[in-house]
């Protein structure tokens, strides 16, 4: 996995933001990517035992409004899609490259 250099760590208000959808879980490897109009976030999902639930799920904000892009995201929370809201898919290049980011960083590479 190639470290995208557009990939930032996230703020903790986009952070918080993004944890507040999460019922059970929470976030660790936390990486942005902006892309103008959208904020592209990827975070590592945890269990609250600490185990990982999933290794990098993605998010996209505009606005302060927040849109589940990955499998992972859709099912940890309500938020609309980003496929259907946005016009933007889970293969798109930003939502592509954070995810890989968040995984160089899960994973050490």
């Amino acid at each position: 996995m190639i470290f995208d250099p557009r990939c930032a760590p996230a703020d903790p208000s986009l952070v918080d933001l993004v944890a507040s959808e999460l019922s059970d879980a929470a976030l660790t490897n936390s990486t942005i990517i902006d892309a103008d109009p959208y904020t592209f976030f990827g975070a590592t999902t945890l269990r609250q035992d600490g185990s990982m639930s999933n290794r990098s799920d993605v998010w996209i904000i505009d606005g302060g409004a927040l849109y589940a892009s990955s499998c992972g995201a859709r099912n940890e929370g309500t938020r609309p899609k980003a496929r259907t809201a946005l016009g933007v898919s889970p293969c798109d290049e930003a939502v592509q490259a954070v995810d890989g980011c968040v995984i160089g960083i899960t994973t050490g590479r």
